[in-house]
């Protein structure tokens, strides 16, 4: 639900609060099993990009490479 909520607010233009619900599923153990580790890991660093955040952007797209190639 917060992924697809994260998505939402994205296509809206409102990253700021779609980089919170990303950063609340990756704070819950367990709630990003449906949503895919890696998956959020990426919808972060997009909306860590909007928001001209480019260092941080890099390192949560690491992350989810490192997540993927290990799956």
């Amino acid at each position: 639900a917060l992924t697809a909520l994260g998505r939402m607010l994205q296509a809206r233009d409102r990253h700021a609060e779609a980089l919170e619900a990303y950063d609340e599923i990756l704070a819950r153990p367990g709630q990003h099993k449906d949503a895919g580790l890696a998956r959020v890991h990426n919808n972060r660093s997009t909306a860590l990009k909007a928001l001209g955040r480019k260092r941080e952007a890099l390192e949560a797209l690491d992350e989810a490479i490192r997540i993927q190639e290990a799956e």
